[in-house]
Order: C-alpha cells, then structure tokens, then sequence
C-alpha cells in the first residue's frame, strides 16, 4: 500500500492523476516526433527511401505521366453492362428487407432477455 497522509489518501489520488496526465502528455509528444520523422523520411528521403515529395507535387511527378500531363477536363463514358437495372435487383432488394427485419426481430428478443422480469411486464405508473 503507498503512504496515506491526514487527508484519508488524497494524495495518492493526486498522484494517480499526474501520472495519468503526465503519460497522456508522452504518448502525445511521441505520437508528434513519430509523425514528424515519417513525414520527414517520405518528403526528403532517407538512404534507401526515395523522397515522396517530388513525385505527388501538382505539376510534376506522378501527375504528368496521368493523362499525358493534360489537365483534368469532363467526358462521359458509356458502359453497357451498367445501362438500366439488372434483372434480379428486385430479389436482392427483398432478401436485404428481410434480413433487416431478422434482425430487428433479433435485436428486440434481445433487448427483452436482457431486462428485468418486472419491468417488461408491467407498465410505468401513471401520475394522477
């Protein structure tokens, strides 16, 4: 047991709750440094690691082979096997409202084995 002082153990408490903040504290800061290192190691590069940075910059890199470094413009495309409902959308519609009402049905036996007897048969008391 740690030392109980005149307070009945407050300041064990108050020690529990520093040690709380102060570990909240360190996995921020490391959380911060291990962002800051990756970020570092993926915009610069590192030994093997090529840098990331240049490759993902508008303009250059990985935009420029995308389309023939043509700027993004509207078209429309035309798909035949997407044109109009598939036959069988009617029998996945039904089969997914039945599945939903099992499990209503399910979520409802549920919540009544997990009550108390007396509350699920009776009814709150009516103010008069």
């Amino acid at each position: 047991m740690g030392h109980r002082d005149k307070t009945g153990g407050m300041w064990n408490r108050n020690r529990r709750v520093t040690s709380r903040r102060l570990r909240s504290v360190l996995n921020a800061v490391a959380a911060l440094v291990a962002s800051a290192a990756l970020l570092g190691v993926l915009g610069f590069g590192f030994g093997t690691i090529p840098a990331l940075g240049p490759a993902l910059d508008p303009g250059r890199g990985s935009w420029t082979s995308a389309s023939g470094g043509q700027p993004a413009g509207s078209q429309t495309l035309r798909v035949p096997g997407l044109a109009g409902v598939p036959p069988y959308a009617g029998v996945t519609i039904v089969v997914t409202l039945l599945l939903a009402a099992l499990q209503a049905r399910a979520g409802a036996w549920l919540a009544r084995a997990l009550l108390p007897r007396g509350w699920r048969r009776t009814a709150p008391p009516v103010a008069r």
